[in-house]
């Protein structure tokens, strides 16, 4: 059991911590704008089958896609669809506060962690390393 253990670490990066979540459709209109390619770090219009966005500090990973685990709610695909603004000190507020990600306002409904506060909502995001 080790072994496999071992081999899992290899091929994935898992990350925990805490999430905050979007207000009510602000996710959606994120990726609307970065579909439309307004920003940076756009996303394509063709998105993969995914069951939530998230965001995250680093907008290198903007579309990239991971899985999400919430004790008590199980696994779900998540694509990386955000990043927080590093010039107005967004990312080292979350990191302060160990926030990994924010997550939309549809999976905070889905998780019933809306009136958290991030401190109460933890989550590993699971990255592959390849």
């Amino acid at each position: 059991m080790a072994e496999f253990i071992a081999s899992l670490l290899l091929l994935f990066q898992i990350e925990m911590g805490h999430a905050a979540y979007y207000s009510e459709g602000r996710m959606e209109q994120t990726v609307v704008i970065r579909q439309a390619g307004w920003t940076a770090y756009p996303l394509p219009r063709e998105l993969p089958p995914v069951h939530d966005f998230i965001a995250t500090d680093d907008c290198g990973e903007v579309g990239r896609q991971v899985w999400l685990f919430r004790p008590g709610q199980g696994f779900s695909r998540a694509l990386i669809a955000d990043c927080c603004n590093e010039l107005a000190g967004d990312c080292d507020r979350m990191r302060g506060r160990g926030i990994i990600a924010e997550i939309g306002h549809n999976t905070a409904v889905r998780w019933g962690a809306l009136g958290l506060g991030p401190e109460d909502i933890d989550i590993a995001i699971i990255r592959s390393r390849q």
